[in-house]
């Protein structure tokens, strides 16, 4: 995860840990071994939160749910990036009509967080379907 310092330099693997008050052992397993399970998920996805990491913070609560049994999520994310992909088609439609200058930027920068909630949306579904399974394959070791 890419959490930067107030100088926008990205935390070392100390520093990460240090922030979520683990060991760096811990943190290198993480990444290299044995992917973090119950508590340790729901903690990166409030960090991931509190640091503005939409795409991260739907990934850990992915695998988290996952992991209790909730597997209805990725229904819940394919979901969401249909009705994106539905309100970004109208904007596209309502844009080509004659309407007020005013009316368009504010249509336009409507539709340009609607195109940027769905990337999110997207690189969530592609976390899910890409990591989901690898999480899945580790607890079966």
């Amino acid at each position: 995860m890419s959490i930067k310092t107030p100088t926008g330099e990205p935390l070392t693997q100390t520093e990460f840990g240090r922030l979520l008050g683990k060991s760096l052992n811990t943190i290198q397993r993480y990444e290299t071994l044995v992917a973090p399970k119950g508590r340790a998920l729901a903690e990166l996805a409030a960090l991931a939160s509190r640091h503005g990491r939409k795409e991260l913070e739907l990934l850990f609560t992915g695998a988290l749910n996952e992991e209790l049994g909730h597997p209805h999520l990725q229904e819940g994310v394919e979901a969401t990036e249909r009705v994106f992909q539905r309100t970004k088609v109208m904007f596209d439609y309502v844009l080509k009509l004659d309407i007020p200058a005013e009316s368009r930027r504010v249509l336009e920068a409507m539709r340009d967080e609607t195109e940027e909630d769905l990337r999110r949306v997207r690189a969530s579904k592609f976390a899910l379907d890409n990591v989901t399974p690898v999480l899945s394959e580790e607890e079966s070791k």
